[in-house]
């Protein structure tokens, strides 16, 4: 999975929802947007993701998003499949008053240890090296060094995933099977020996993401369906809800 189709500027929406609602969803978006390429590919519409969270010792983007700031960021080594070919994407999340604005860059699976002992990437570590490219992996690079961030959690879920065409100004997701365990390396592996579930089994989180205005039919499908507005982050409620302790780092916790 290499093509890289993020929004990076978007206005995002969250819903806790079962899967009878889901199915409902998957109804409503399916006449006005079309199937994410890499869900069409899958039986069941749904393509894995793994994340790789990053963190201070006393873990201070936990706390971050937890305190409500809102002015926050996340760290992050995203990754698709256990492929020694495929590339790893190290992402800045922040959220700026309501607005969640995504840094990205795509860089070899091979060379990503080596890159984050030195934290000073180089053209030879990326996929495409540009100059954008370039400065998003060392923005990464800088925020682990100022924070001291080490690995903290793997979180694995699978994706349904709707997009407007052409503009991609709209994206629908539906997040199933959302699980994290402790991750204290930078290990790629997909296998997760110790996962808690982040929400209640069942659970599916449903996503909606815009550039601009939430659009007036989406709105209505909301209203239709009676959701409710709510949070749903998953690095820091699957840190909460497998019990905190288990993800400080050895290195602070004695």
């Amino acid at each position: 999975m290499n093509a890289d189709q993020m929004q990076r500027q978007r206005f995002k929406l969250k819903y806790h929802i079962d899967e009878t609602v889901a199915q409902r969803v998957r109804f409503a978006v399916g006449s006005r947007l079309e199937l994410d390429p890499f869900s069409r590919e899958q039986p069941d519409w749904s393509y894995t993701i793994h994340s790789l969270y990053l963190d201070s010792p006393d873990l201070f983007l936990y706390h971050s998003t937890l305190n409500g700031e809102r002015n926050r960021f996340k760290l992050r080594v995203r990754f698709y499949d256990g492929d020694s070919d495929d590339p790893v994407f190290l992402e800045i999340k922040r959220r700026v008053n309501e607005c969640i604005l995504t840094e990205r860059a795509i860089v070899s699976r091979e060379r990503l240890s080596s890159m984050m002992r030195e934290l000073w990437p180089t053209p030879d570590d990326l996929v495409d090296p540009t100059g954008a490219q370039l400065d998003a992996a060392r923005n990464f690079c800088r925020r682990i060094d100022q924070l001291r961030a080490v690995p903290i959690s793997h979180v694995s879920y699978r994706r349904e995933a709707w997009f407007s065409p052409g503009q991609n100004a709209v994206r629908v997701t539906l997040d199933r099977d959302i699980v994290c365990e402790p991750r204290s390396t930078y290990s790629l592996s997909t296998d997760l020996k110790n996962a808690s579930d982040v929400f209640d089994p069942g659970e599916v989180i449903l996503e909606i993401k815009f550039t601009e205005r939430f659009p007036a039919w989406l709105a209505a499908v909301v209203w239709e369906l009676g959701l409710v507005r709510t949070s749903a982050a998953k690095y820091v409620d699957g840190v909460t809800h497998a019990n905190v302790e288990n993800f400080v780092p050895a290195m602070y916790s004695r």
